[in-house]
């Protein structure tokens, strides 16, 4: 089977790592633009992508210039359904099958994307989301059954050793976006009441950077900053960190998903706990130490914690062996069901 997979994402090396796998048995073709400048400062570069016009006022939008002239038996385009983008793939590419797999976790709707999500409606033979939330979505746009294809955990991040809990001092990780919708300003609320010493290891990128280490310095509290970190190397991060907080807090414009730094910390065995931002309790219930976006009950949480070390060995295990569930054999898995089930028995 000739497939052809095409998306921003894939400029990223790890992600492509799944599709990669398909090439055992299908003729697999990877394309991606050939520079990729994300939100904050990841940078890809690749001579073998295809050239790309920016789309001025959208996040990712971009006119490809792609020109394919064979025809493929599964088009995988990892775009959102309503970019530009996703237009010019599917009018410049001959193909027998389409699927399209998307990460919009709101539901929006307007006269310029009616129009684009009827012409792909008539283009796209499946959707899939990377999440239930996307998924969801994606069936209220098009009004069919979706399905789901997360994002994989790399198997890097399996590698770290096994963490060693009863240390005196035990440390905190944050990651993301400093914003206040990644939870900045409650993570120094959190900060300001443990009565356990600790100290905490952050990076990230945004507008809160000067407040939350203004705050670390005035309130003496140790703590390694690292700034951006290229997405290869996070596994470091989370080497020596024993429990990661994501404090994610829903907004009319975003609402986390997948939470793919979750997945990552409970790979590395570290113990999360998460705030029920969007699908995360879904996802994680039973793995990870899920709380309403509330100060007392996280510090009621965390508290516990450093008083009875020994259940931070029970919840490292349990959200490891839940993070396996994403690792990339288990998603190719998915692939593969949804390839024998969807185009498979339409091609000659």
């Amino acid at each position: 089977m000739k497939i052809l997979v095409v998306g921003h994402m894939h400029s990223n090396p790890q992600n492509r790592e799944v599709f990669q796998m398909l090439m055992e048995e299908h003729e697999v073709k990877i394309i991606y633009p050939k520079k990729w400048i994300g939100e904050f400062e990841e940078k890809y570069f690749d001579e073998n992508g295809f050239k790309k016009l920016k789309v001025p006022f959208t996040k990712n939008g971009y006119i490809p210039f792609l020109k394919e002239k064979e025809e493929y038996d599964l088009l995988w385009i990892d775009e959102e359904p309503y970019l530009p983008q996703t237009y010019f793939i599917l009018k410049n590419v001959r193909y027998k099958k389409a699927i399209l797999r998307g990460a919009q976790n709101i539901f929006k709707r307007d006269f310029f994307r009616n129009i684009l999500y009827g012409f792909v409606k008539k283009r796209v033979d499946l959707f899939v989301g990377v999440g239930e939330g996307s998924k969801d979505v994606l069936e209220k746009i098009f009004n069919k059954e979706s399905k789901m294809v997360p994002l994989h955990v790399p198997d890097d991040f399996f590698l770290n050793e096994d963490k060693n809990f009863s240390n005196d001092k035990l440390t905190l990780g944050f990651a993301g976006r400093l914003e206040e919708s990644k939870g900045v300003t409650l993570l120094i609320e959190l900060l300001k009441n443990l009565k356990f010493d600790f100290k905490i290891k952050i990076a990230g990128k945004g507008r809160y950077e000067k407040f939350l280490i203004d705050f670390l310095k005035s309130s003496k509290i140790e703590y390694q900053f690292l700034g951006f970190v290229e997405h290869e190397k996070m596994k470091d991060f989370y080497k020596d960190v024993d429990i990661f907080l994501n404090l994610s807090k829903d907004t009319p414009s975003w609402k986390e998903q997948q939470g793919r730094t979750i997945l990552e910390a409970m790979a590395s065995k570290c113990v999360v706990i998460s705030t029920k931002s969007f699908d995360i309790e879904k996802n994680y219930k039973g793995s990870a130490i899920i709380v309403d976006y509330d100060k007392d009950e996280i510090i009621k949480n965390l508290n516990q914690l450093f008083e009875k070390r020994e259940k931070l060995y029970e919840i490292s295990e349990l959200g490891n062996r839940k993070a396996r569930s994403f690792s990339r054999f288990e998603i190719l898995k998915i692939l593969i069901g949804i390839i024998e089930e969807y185009v498979k028995p339409f091609i000659c």
